[in-house]
């Protein structure tokens, strides 16, 4: 696979290759639980209309949907979006979707936001300067004090040789697949190995937590920052959570 953010398409096309197989690497309880963090997060900021950025296969648009929230769902691979949908009747809950790619997300609303979200480690697939410019119009599409709530692998334990599992972070506990991740030449390569043989590679920059915090407040947010969800810093976390409030 080539490096997921110089070729964004070939990583939409990827996922729509990876969307038939993605719910394996999801314990759909454990992902149900652990969107009461987030939950409480945009109650926090009297949030009620979301944009879910990284819908994936639905997990959190779910959850924020049979909690009351009213959601807009919104992913770059038409495949994970119609396995979304599939998942989320499985709920008796139904989405409103959108395919698009986040680097003209400013474009495709008219309308604006109380909280985003953007889980799942998704922003490894841009580069900084993209991250800095999808941040920035993320912030217009939000009201004053609206919440934006993203989340990222703490690619720093690589350095330290210490391991990434799949499992880091609660996020992907599911017991049909196993994840590898190294540090080759500068990029993450992260492969999906599955228990039927088959296997995704994505290759990427690794986002560091302190580049994630400075292109939130470049952008007008005031940040607070989580690790494996508690409050503040914690240097050997397997994922960081970034709250930012629209000033």
């Amino acid at each position: 696979m080539a490096n997921g953010q110089k070729t964004k398409g070939k990583t939409h096309e990827q996922y729509n290759l990876l969307a038939g197989r993605f719910d394996r690497l999801i314990d759909w309880n454990e992902r149900l639980r652990i969107s009461n963090f987030f939950i409480r997060l945009l109650r926090e900021h009297n949030a009620k209309k979301i944009l879910d950025m990284s819908t994936g296969t639905g997990p959190d648009s779910i959850a924020l949907c049979k909690k009351g929230f009213e959601v807009v769902s919104l992913d770059g691979s038409l495949d994970m979006i119609e396995r979304a949908k599939i998942n989320a009747e499985r709920y008796g809950v139904k989405l409103r979707t959108v395919v698009a790619d986040w680097r003209t997300i400013g474009n495709v609303f008219c309308t604006q936001f109380e909280g985003a979200i953007c889980l799942g480690n998704s922003f490894t697939h841009l580069e900084h300067r993209e991250r800095e410019e999808v941040v920035k119009q993320v912030r217009g599409l939000l009201v004053q004090n609206g919440v934006f709530i993203a989340d990222y692998r703490n690619y720093s334990r690589l350095s330290r040789g210490l391991p990434i599992r799949l499992e880091d972070g609660g996020y992907y506990t599911g017991k049909g697949a196993e994840m590898k991740a190294e540090l080759r030449d500068g990029l993450v390569v992260q492969s999906y190995i599955f228990d039927d043989g088959a296997k995704f590679t994505l290759s990427f920059k690794p986002v560091f937590i302190d580049e994630a915090i400075a292109e939130f407040e470049s952008s007008g947010f005031v940040v607070r920052i989580f690790s494996d969800r508690r409050k503040g810093y914690k240097k050997n976390a397997s994922f960081y959570q970034l709250e930012g409030k629209a000033n």
